[in-house]
């Protein structure tokens, strides 16, 4: 109640505080229920010009705002001749979708900002604020495709020529990795985005700048993915960098097992990476219960394991099963599972308990394919950074409106308002 009490979802601390207790509302709350109404009211009225024109009051877009739109016609200019829309409307209409972003009409919120920026120049710090504030609402909303185009389209807003601040860049990419976590853990291509992301190298130099703490994500994504064998590099430049500036359990397994190849202390610090993430918002909550972290965990075994091979040429399976907390033949049915998925060069000695490694280093033809793919991701990143910077972005949103439309609605949340 004191935080919603604060906000201008009154509606939802009402209804919050009549299922929690009895008796007649408390007359502050009701109060600012009529104060909020009040100046909703107030912004409404004043942008009545331009919603009579985009919102039938379903929601949805009217008929002559949709062949606007079709046409290509829906700009202030052609508004302002044709129905007297003025800037001052505009404005309004502007304040009217911050307040149904305030009271948890997110999807209204959403429609009213996809609107509004077609209305002003696209390269303008206004367009670049409503954009972000259309983002929000698609996360609160949990409209995760969208939220993820939305994302795109800041990402290309990003650059130099639309935020001449080098600070304020800076802080703009910052804000951008962070939200974009509530997509990336929450979207089927999750992982794939997230890496793809997080290296390039503005971004990059962003985490080591701004947010170091962020490379607890790529490390755990990259751990936990099948493959990104030339991106684990990059990262692992990356920690050897920061370690005086931040670190964590997961950073710490990876620098003591790819860095310094002190594979005990590596497996001891498994407990302390489960730990962090069932203790992770993000991270414990991605997929099903349990199913990342079951992941995250086999990975970092087959880390140890394709690690310890590439320098053993024998290695006692009891020594390994006491080193991987399993049984004797466990640990001989994990590594001959192992074996065949990694396509090592080795053979179980059954009589000696044993794993004999091949001596085989790789073909030229896995050589050039390795070095293939690592040059293939450098050249997309170097062309995302020149397309970025040459042509900029293209806003893309609905072609409809959506939402419970304006209606004088007063903040219910839709069951949200938590999320505020």
């Amino acid at each position: 109640m004191n935080l919603v009490g604060r906000t201008k979802m009154t509606d939802f601390a009402i209804s919050l505080w009549e299922s929690n207790n009895v008796g007649e509302v408390p007359a502050e709350l009701t109060k600012r229920q009529a104060e909020v109404q009040a100046k909703f009211e107030e912004v409404d009225t004043a942008a009545t010009a331009l919603l009579d024109i985009i919102d039938d009051g379903t929601g949805h877009p009217t008929e002559a705002c949709a062949e606007m739109v079709k046409t290509d016609t829906f700009t202030f200019e052609h508004l302002s001749e044709s129905h007297g829309v003025t800037q001052a409307a505009l404005d309004a209409f502007l304040a009217t979708a911050k307040m149904q972003f305030e009271m948890g009409e997110y999807d209204v919120a959403s429609t009213y900002l996809f609107y509004y920026r077609k209305l002003i120049p696209e390269d303008s710090e206004q367009s670049l604020a409503a954009l972000w504030g259309k983002f929000a609402a698609e996360v609160l909303a949990g409209h995760w495709e969208e939220a993820n185009l939305d994302r795109t389209a800041l990402r290309q807003m990003l650059t130099k020529e639309r935020v001449r601040d080098p600070k304020m860049l800076l802080q703009h990419r910052s804000w951008l990795l962070h939200w974009s976590l509530f997509v990336f853990f929450n979207d089927k291509q999750g992982h794939e985005n997230l890496i793809e992301l997080f290296l390039q190298q503005d971004n990059l130099n962003t985490i080591q700048t701004n947010c170091p703490w962020l490379l607890r994500y790529l490390a755990t994504v990259l751990i936990a993915s099948k493959r990104h064998q030339s991106e684990t590099r990059t990262l692992l430049r990356v920690i050897r960098q920061e370690r005086y500036n931040y670190t964590d359990p997961i950073l710490t397994f990876l620098e003591k097992l790819l860095i310094k190849y002190d594979f005990d202390a590596a497996r001891a610090m498994l407990p302390q990476c489960e730990a962090v993430i069932r203790s992770d918002y993000f991270l414990s909550g991605f997929g099903k219960e349990g199913e990342f972290i079951d992941s995250f965990l086999e990975r970092a075994r087959l880390f140890v394991f394709e690690t310890y091979c590439r320098i053993h040429q024998k290695i006692d399976i009891a020594m390994l099963a006491e080193k991987l907390s399993m049984s004797t033949a466990d640990a001989e049915t994990w590594v001959v599972h192992l074996i065949r998925e990694a396509k090592f060069s080795a053979r179980i000695d059954t009589a000696a308990a044993q794993v004999i490694m091949g001596g085989e280093h790789p073909s030229v033809h896995h050589q050039i394919m390795y070095r293939t793919k690592d040059l293939t991701m450098r050249t997309k990143m170097l062309a995302d950074g020149i397309e970025t910077a040459v042509q900029g972005g293209v806003p893309r949103g609905r072609g409809r409106g959506r939402g419970r439309g304006r209606g004088r609605g007063r903040g219910r949340g839709g069951g949200r308002g938590g999320s505020a």
